[in-house]
């Protein structure tokens, strides 16, 4: 084509509205040679020029019907229908323009613009992008294709487009500064994009998107770093109507034992933060429970508990993502004697899919020593051993995390030098919180673990031994293959106070269903405790 001037038209996608283009100076009087077809593209720039799109259009369908195939009547003809929010007609018109002259860059760009504008962004990308190859600091060329990659999550190739956006008009300068800002943050940088976003307000303060701006500055503003150390302390009291886990039916007497007990609770943890930077966190942890019953003495329970705890954050893809390693070790005190010590490791990986959505994956390794004898004396009723466990959870959040339901599934594996602890394990857990009035947390769980325990039971055999030779044993005879059915449900009722102080009222059940009868018990809790942390 020859070198006849354009409108250039800008499009404001993100505001759901389109500016018509202004033709530069002097291009509504531009002669044409060809009569009548440049008459009435003369005619039809002049009421473009007046922004009288409709009178336009009929000039520019007059030269079409006289010459089809004239590309530059093919592109006045596009862009005046999309000045008319008519967009699917530009495109039929540009498009046959783009195939009559393809390597004109008006063509190319005014064509991907009307598919910008309908946000088929994959089919107006490739044109954009041979725009770009010949003539790369085009007016707001880098914004559009900033904005493809952005939606697209791909934020570092959407940061170098729009650093290299040249634009003549605020309104444009001000979008590619709001994302620019927003990309930014994306990647990590939140002091810059805090920064970004606040040129965004200032170009225009009182445009809908300079509040918008100023809003998401505050949010991403980086925050006083929190301080390295934390101290939780809690007490309370509960009461537990089967602390011993006497069984459901009559076994070896045990129902007889006294096993109902009102109790004192205690815990402090302490945490110190040995690397605290925006993408790593390493956490040292101590932390002392105890439990003491007031009428079941030989229950008592002192937990002391070392831990560290790392987190990486980064990305999986497109995603956001917390890499995490946890290691601790605990020693349990049964009645002031050691009962249990354990070391734990896991390893964890979170994906934030969106701002409400979330999941982690999750496994851990256990292992266990019990200082305790075993059942009579049988090695098969050795409990040390290791545990694996493999699962996931999804966390579905609301109101900024004020409410949010999860569902969750694991599989474990008991590896007990005792074969009667040996088993194979899955659960199912599902969960919700909700928050009402005055900031009061209501929080519901139910748990399944179904557990299969492949060996022959040698307790339950001894036990029915004992049985047929005479002795006499209460509940005998006992099933000797193992399956156990574990429902847990948990519910419970806080509120969080001025100065760090917290209350919490928590119920918690538990029923294990089992083919051994011996371990097949029901067992309800109800605690209640304040709180205080720094």
């Amino acid at each position: 084509m020859g070198p006849v001037r354009r409108p250039l038209l800008i499009a404001l996608v993100l505001l759901g509205w389109a500016l018509p283009a202004a033709f530069p100076p002097g291009a509504a009087a531009q002669p044409r040679s060809t009569e009548p077809v440049g008459v009435y593209i003369d005619r039809g720039i002049i009421e473009y020029d007046d922004r009288k799109y409709a009178e336009a259009l009929k000039n520019f369908l007059e030269a079409l019907q006289i010459d089809p195939e004239n590309a530059e009547v093919r592109y006045f003809v596009g862009i005046a229908y999309l000045a008319l929010d008519q967009v699917d007609q530009a495109i039929t018109h540009l498009e046959k323009a783009r195939q009559l002259d393809p390597a004109d860059l008006d063509i190319a760009f005014n064509l991907a613009v009307a598919y910008f504008t309908k946000e088929e962004y994959d089919r107006g990308q490739p044109h954009f992008l041979f725009v770009h190859g010949k003539e790369p600091r085009r007016d707001n060329l880098g914004y559009y294709l900033g904005f493809i990659y952005f939606q697209r999550k791909e934020y570092e190739k959407a940061l170098a487009y729009f650093q290299e956006n040249v634009s003549s008009d605020v309104r444009f300068q001000q979008q590619n500064r709001f994302y620019t800002g927003l990309t930014k943050h994306h990647l990590g940088r939140d002091e810059e994009a805090t920064r970004d976003l606040e040129e965004a307000v200032k170009l225009r303060p009182d445009a809908p998107l300079g509040r918008t701006a100023k809003l998401f500055a505050e949010a991403v503003a980086p925050k006083p770093a929190p301080r390295r150390y934390r101290v939780e302390v809690r007490g309370g009291v509960s009461y537990d109507d089967n602390a011993t886990l006497a069984p459901t039916s009559r076994v070896l007497e045990l129902r007889t034992q006294p096993r109902r007990s009102a109790a004192e609770i205690a815990l402090l943890r302490l945490e110190y933060d040995l690397v605290a930077t925006q993408p790593d966190t390493l956490t040292a942890s101590y932390q002392i429970f105890s439990n003491y019953y007031n009428s079941l003495q030989n229950l008592d329970v002192l937990n002391h508990t070392w831990g560290a705890n790392y987190v990486h954050r980064a990305r999986l893809g497109t995603l956001p993502a917390w890499y995490g390693a946890q290691y601790s070790y605990d020693y349990l005190e049964l009645d002031g004697a050691v009962f249990l010590s354990r070391h734990t490791g896991t390893a964890s990986l979170t994906l934030f899919e969106n701002d409400s959505n979330f999941t982690l994956f999750q496994y851990r390794y256990q292992d266990k020593d019990f200082r305790s004898t075993n059942t009579l004396d049988l090695r098969k009723e050795s409990r040390d051993g290791q545990n694996h466990a493999l699962g996931a959870t999804h966390i579905l959040a609301f109101a900024g995390g004020r409410h949010f339901v999860r569902l969750g599934y694991q599989f474990d594996a008991d590896d007990t030098i005792g074969a009667d602890y040996r088993y194979f394990g899955q659960k199912a857990s599902v969960g919700f919180q909700v928050t009402g009035p005055w900031e009061i947390r209501f929080q519901a769980g139910y748990d399944f673990q179904f557990r299969d325990y492949p060996n022959k039971n040698a307790l339950a055999a001894a036990l029915n031994k004992q049985s047929r030779e005479g002795s006499f044993v209460q509940g005998a005879p006992f099933n000797v293959m193992r399956r156990d059915g574990d429902h847990t449900f948990t519910a419970s009722l806080s509120r969080d106070f001025p100065y760090g102080l917290s209350a919490s009222l928590d119920f918690f059940k538990e029923r294990n269903s089992s083919t051994f009868s011996l371990f097949d018990f029901d067992r309800n809790v109800v605690t209640l405790s304040v709180g205080w942390k720094y």
